[in-house]
């Protein structure tokens, strides 16, 4: 029994010819490549194949790009993490909501009172923002809170104001308009009613335990509690 090995190198071809007693068999490969420099430079010389080498090596939210052969993978816009293994959404100081599809929640301060102004700094400080209620649910939500507080007749500051123009309210936190007709408003005087033309922010009261709580005009410089609310 003889054997015979001959290997042809071409440019682009191997050619290995095994001849067993007068029999060829040949094994034939295509090769592209030895190097990196023989393919583009957003391909990658793999195995001896320009192939793209982005395959397979990036995690969730992200993106590869290739550059003079060699990959990088990068986290997409807005998401944070190890990019080999994946990304998830960032959370951005100043968005809200903070936490993408979180629930609403409230936090009622009787420790300390503040001016409108202040309780507006403090809950942003404290990672949350001064309270708009946009809902008689959310409403109802303060004041079972309130009730939990044993403050039950206290004053508490939201986030609405009239300050950019005067009978138009808004929750300064979220630039929602918040109409005078809102059935929200304290009734029996109906507020908002701008006493002595000095109330120009909005807070929860329960003026009679008869009426409710509800939103009263107030002026901003008073002192009282306030209510912030996150996300979570």
């Amino acid at each position: 029994m003889h054997f015979l090995i001959v290997c042809f190198v071409l440019v682009t071809q191997v050619v290995t010819s095994i001849a067993t007693n007068n029999t060829t068999a040949d094994t034939v490969r295509q090769w592209e490549c030895t190097a990196h420099d023989q393919c583009p430079s957003t391909k990658a010389c793999v195995q001896g194949l320009c192939s793209d080498p982005c395959v397979d090596l990036c995690g969730d939210n992200t993106t590869c790009t290739v550059n003079l052969h060699l990959p990088a993978c990068a986290c997409n816009h807005g998401h944070t993490g190890n990019p080999f293994v994946g990304c998830s959404l960032q959370v951005v100081p100043g968005t809200w909501p903070p936490i993408p599809r979180g629930k609403k929640q409230f936090y009622v301060e009787i420790s300390k009172t503040a001016d409108w102004h202040e309780a507006f700094m403090i809950c942003l400080r404290n990672n949350s923002r001064l309270a708009s209620v946009e809902s008689a649910e959310e409403l109802e939500a303060i004041r079972h809170l309130i009730r939990l507080t044993g403050r039950r007749l206290g004053q508490f500051w939201t986030s609405g104001s009239d300050y950019g123009y005067e009978g138009h309210y808004v929750w300064a936190s979220t630039g929602t308009w918040l109409p005078s007709s809102s059935d929200m408003w304290l009734q029996d005087p109906h507020q908002p009613d701008n006493w002595q033309n000095n109330e120009h922010c909005v807070e929860v009261w329960e003026r009679f335990t008869h009426q409710g709580y509800g939103l009263n005009d107030r002026p901003c410089q008073d002192k009282i509690y306030y209510i912030c609310e996150y996300y979570s």
